[in-house]
């Protein structure tokens, strides 16, 4: 019996239980991007690149994004801040930037254009203000390299806060 009472129990605990994973719905506009020149050794730093952030229908500014310095040679840091206006930060709780690299001029001699491919990293959301988010990123390369690099900034919204989307029950 308690055997039986045990199974009954483990069986109510697993079909009971809902996930607490958040799922993420995109909260503002796809292509809010901003273009980072990475340049040869011994360039000098540019000023800091900045654009608005639209909502997903792209009729609402919701926030700013910036990349300080928004030029530079390889190798330098690249500090990537947002800040979601005060009446939208209740709603977006995370931020990403996603890069990626434009193509660059064959460097090697061996005929391929190569590139440094993309990734998609969260930035740190700022623990006083949680409208603000940020991450450092660095531009790596070889020392003559010169290209674009594409920064996309991606706001999200827990699902089940965006309007028309229905949550999974």
């Amino acid at each position: 019996m308690q055997r039986l009472s045990a199974i009954a129990l483990l069986g109510a605990l697993v079909g009971g239980c809902k996930s607490d994973e958040i799922v993420w719905a995109g909260f503002n506009a796809d292509d809010q991007t901003l273009i980072v020149e990475v340049l040869p050794t011994g360039s000098p730093k540019g000023e800091p690149i900045s654009i608005e952030l639209l909502s997903n229908l792209e009729r609402t500014v919701v926030g700013e994004a910036s990349v300080d310095p928004g030029s530079g040679p390889v190798g330098t840091l690249h500090w990537v801040t947002v800040d979601v206006f005060d009446e939208f930060e209740g709603i977006v709780g995370r931020a990403s930037v996603e890069v990626d690299t434009e193509a660059i001029e064959d460097l090697d001699g061996d005929g391929e254009v190569e590139s440094r491919g993309e990734g998609e990293w969260d930035m740190r959301q700022d623990s006083a203000d949680p409208g603000a988010f940020a991450i450092m990123l660095e531009s790596l390369g070889r020392d003559d390299e010169q290209r674009e690099d594409r920064f996309t900034i991606r706001l999200w919204q827990p699902e089940d806060l965006a309007p028309g989307v229905e949550p999974e029950e």
